[in-house]
């Protein structure tokens, strides 16, 4: 038995039943190729950022501390696919907003709108906004580096 979940961030993982045990094919991927279960504090990263690409080779296994910090070095919530992504190689995770659009909401939030009217404005989550201003995200459309 197999069926397709969504994670956090709308991640599609691939699910499978394994003697009983609900898993996802990433996480059951890596427990194989390790010879060993995982433990609920491991994490499976996708390389290349395609939660469908489950080859061994994609895969890396990390803790949580080193999946956010991956992610924030970063900038964003996924990882450089070749071909894609914006000039310094990032994608951003709110792929609905333009490099245009974050240059719009990030000369509001310097011209003394507060993040969350900002927020409002282009009916996006708070901490779009907040990344883009920190420099979390669309660094090389904003010129802001990390803080």
């Amino acid at each position: 038995m197999s069926d397709n979940k969504s994670g956090k961030k709308g991640y599609k993982y691939h699910r499978l039943c394994v003697d009983g045990r609900r898993i996802d094919e990433h996480r059951f991927v890596m427990e194989k190729h390790l010879g060993r279960r995982l433990n609920s504090s491991e994490v499976v990263h996708h390389i290349d950022g395609d939660a469908s690409n489950n080859d061994i080779d994609n895969l890396r296994l990390m803790n949580q501390s080193e999946h956010t910090k991956l992610h924030r070095k970063q900038g964003d919530l996924f990882t450089v696919t070749p071909g894609k992504g914006f000039s310094d190689g990032h994608i951003p995770y709110n792929r609905s907003v333009s490099e245009e659009t974050a240059l719009e909401m990030l000369s509001a939030v310097m011209g003394g709108d507060r993040v969350s009217v900002v927020a409002r404005r282009f009916n996006v989550k708070r901490d779009v906004v907040s990344d883009i201003v920190h420099g979390r995200s669309y660094r090389s459309a904003t010129g802001m580096s990390k803080k």
